[in-house]
């Protein structure tokens, strides 16, 4: 997780951030490191409390969002009626309610992108926490209505999240051996799996492929779910991918666009089913026999079979326009469509 050092004056300052492992949950902690020169006087720190409701694609302009928000003691709640209440908890502090704007923050990557590059956020609060040395204060800011205060129970609870998939990922003797920068790419290849819950798939799971631009893709999901999860030893996880995924096959089509609740999936992705064909290989494979259960589904019939099926005959919505082909070079068509990043398309002159 991350981690910052402040200096003030003698006095350190520890910082760490990082989000309760599934939930809607974030805490944000300090600790004043012990020295051997106690401070002149009581520490402490005022935090101001940030809060946006936009969209990802989107900006927030000045004024542009007016939520409800109710101070009590420790707890203060932003409430965005009909889509979210935010719980903030800070046990130990004073929080004061606030409602002013904070303008014109400077968004480099997006500007690089050619979107819109200047946001706005309001400001909802402030809080003061007393330090002490030795001791991790901070707060939590949740979607659930209840969220654990405990921050150092938290975190004990985070650290033990991550050794666990540092162990799954190189069983035995072989954490110890492992460069910091794998088990660094381990615990990264973790944060990107996340809960899908489905009526059919009550624990499914899905791949969060382009934070914060776009949630879960059909097609980055497939290409990137033998890294995250075989190579990583969690051939479990990467069954419950594909039976989430699997719920929305449709003509032997995944969705590209996941759909969220209420919506439609969008099936814009000519080859997103062609990257599961590969998984037939894997229990064959020493490091991915464990994989075997992931094409066990009964109702699911073998990847090779629904894929290339459907792969010759394509008949979605734009049925002709978009007719796939699959020749004897291998070469993947889909009619003009940009329904493939991987390829080129063909023009008509």
């Amino acid at each position: 997780m991350p981690v910052w050092t402040y200096e003030v004056g003698d006095q350190a300052i520890e910082a760490r951030i990082w989000m309760e492992p599934g939930a809607h949950t974030t805490y944000a902690a300090w600790r004043l490191r012990p020295s051997p020169n106690s401070p002149d006087a009581e520490l402490s720190l005022r935090i101001t409390l940030l809060v946006n409701g936009r969209d990802h694609h989107a900006t927030m302009p000045a004024g542009g969002f007016a939520p409800e928000i109710n101070a009590d003691r420790e707890r203060l709640r932003i409430v965005e009626p009909g889509a979210f209440t935010l719980t903030i908890c800070a046990p130990g502090a004073a929080i004061v309610p606030k409602h002013d704007w904070y303008r014109d923050f400077d968004l480099p990557i997006e500007a690089e992108r050619d979107l819109d590059s200047v946001d706005n956020h309001l400001c909802a609060g402030e809080l003061m926490l007393p330090l002490v040395p030795g001791q991790w204060c901070g707060f939590v800011a949740s979607l659930d209505p209840e969220p654990s205060t405990d921050v150092e129970a938290a975190l004990g609870r985070r650290l033990d999240h991550d050794r666990s998939v540092v162990s799954t990922a190189f069983p035995g003797p072989a954490a110890q051996a492992a460069p910091p920068w794998i088990v660094r790419l381990a615990l990264a290849a973790d944060a990107f799996v996340f809960a899908r819950p489905l009526a059919g798939v009550p624990d499914g799971k899905s791949v969060i492929a382009g934070y914060p631009w776009f949630g879960d893709w059909g097609r980055d999901t497939m290409i990137s779910l033998p890294g995250l999860t075989l190579a990583t030893g969690r051939p479990e996880i990467a069954r419950r991918i594909l039976q989430t995924f699997a719920s929305f096959v449709s003509q032997g089509m995944l969705p590209n666009v996941y759909p969220g609740a209420g919506d439609v999936p969008q099936y814009n992705t000519a080859d997103a089913s062609l990257w599961l064909a590969p998984f037939r290989n894997y229990p064959t494979a020493i490091c991915f026999r464990r994989a075997a259960l992931i094409c066990g589904r009964r109702n699911w019939p073998p990847v090779p079979n629904w894929v290339w099926r459907w792969g010759c005959k394509f008949a979605r919505t734009w049925a002709s326009a978009a007719a796939v082909s699959i020749p004897r070079t291998c070469a993947y068509w889909a009619g003009g469509l940009s329904v493939s990043w991987s390829l080129g398309q063909r023009k008509d002159t």
